[in-house]
């Protein structure tokens, strides 16, 4: 009896007769019998594959820097039974090949110093790393290429990206610490001898009324080998609640030996601003106001400039009023 496939298709798709469905149940049962036995008995011979690895470069010499763009995957020619090479290739995660970098014997060429490994001699050391000793063909790339130069290092100031403003009557009581406020950068000396200064991140602080301490990261130079000694600073901002206050100050008189000179007004009032911690230390002995008379200044002169020479350094002094003076000589 000729067999018909397009009418068993169409038996198939709608198995009404029992008989039919049975003998359909049969068919596929070998036929997943027949598929399974060809997969095992193909699956059990010795196959070639290329599979790849990415490498990780180890015990590079601290004082060189690689300059060049090494390759970074490794192509593996393995030899092994189909089943084998399934799960090597699919199914199991490729473990980074590493290479030692500390035994390289380097030439050196101008700034740069050059070498290279040929990975068939360290194809049995890869062969062991990974558990392919039996299985591991050969390796590819035939040559990998190193090119490295000398590292540069400089020690270079921080940049502090700040923008800050304070509540009503509060304010800096003393500068900013940022720590540290230097880093030390290493790298190729081209791109070192280009960086004057270490940058933080922009950062703005509104309407402060207390101290503030906080960390910010320093901004990383893009596609550089430059490394810093470190990565973020601390900062802290002193801040004090201050209150204007005022002194007078008699005019003390300098560079006069030759004629008696009195000053009218006698005295400067001074406004200065001072935290509220430190408004009762001021004291009048902590200042000096005076006014400068030496020879060069001409004697129909009106009047002389009021300079405050000597005041508390935890005071910030605003006005000064007269800024200047009218004087008299007696002879």
């Amino acid at each position: 009896m000729k067999f018909d496939f397009n009418e068993f298709i169409d038996k198939a798709r709608k198995p009404k007769n029992e008989k039919f469905r049975n003998q359909l149940y049969v068919f596929l049962i070998c036929f997943g019998i027949s598929v399974s036995l060809w997969f095992l008995i193909n699956l059990s011979k010795e196959y070639y594959s290329s599979i790849d690895y990415p490498i990780i470069y180890t015990n590079v010499p601290n004082n060189i820097l690689l300059t060049n763009k090494v390759d970074s995957v490794l192509y593996l020619r393995i030899k092994s039974k189909g089943f084998n090479l399934i799960s090597i290739k699919y199914f199991k995660r490729h473990k980074p090949v590493k290479i030692n970098l500390g035994s390289l014997k380097l030439k050196k060429n101008g700034k740069t110093y050059r070498t290279r490994i040929l990975t068939s001699k360290i194809a049995k050391k890869i062969a062991i790393q990974l558990n392919l000793s039996d299985k591991l063909i050969s390796v590819s790339p035939d040559s990998l290429f190193f090119e490295f130069e000398n590292i540069a290092r400089k020690k270079i100031p921080v940049k502090l990206n700040l923008i800050y403003s304070f509540k009503k009557q509060y304010q800096l009581y003393d500068s900013i610490k940022i720590v540290p406020d230097s880093v030390l950068i290493s790298g190729l000396s081209s791109v070192i001898d280009t960086i004057k200064y270490a940058e933080t991140i922009n950062e703005k602080l509104d309407n402060l009324e207390k101290n503030q301490s906080f960390t910010l990261p320093i901004i990383k130079l893009k596609n550089s080998n430059v490394k810093y000694s470190s990565y973020d600073i601390d900062v802290f901002i002193p801040v004090e609640k201050f209150t204007e206050a005022n002194i007078d100050l008699p005019i003390k008189i300098l560079n006069n030996k030759k004629y008696k000179i009195k000053t009218y007004p006698p005295k400067v009032s001074v406004t200065y601003l001072v935290a509220l911690k430190d408004y009762k230390r001021v004291d009048a002995e902590m200042f000096s106001a005076v006014v400068n008379y030496n020879k060069d200044i001409d004697i129909n002169s009106e009047k002389l400039k009021v300079e405050i020479i000597h005041y508390p350094e935890f005071i910030k002094i605003s006005k000064v009023k007269p800024e200047k003076v009218e004087f008299i000589i007696l002879k």
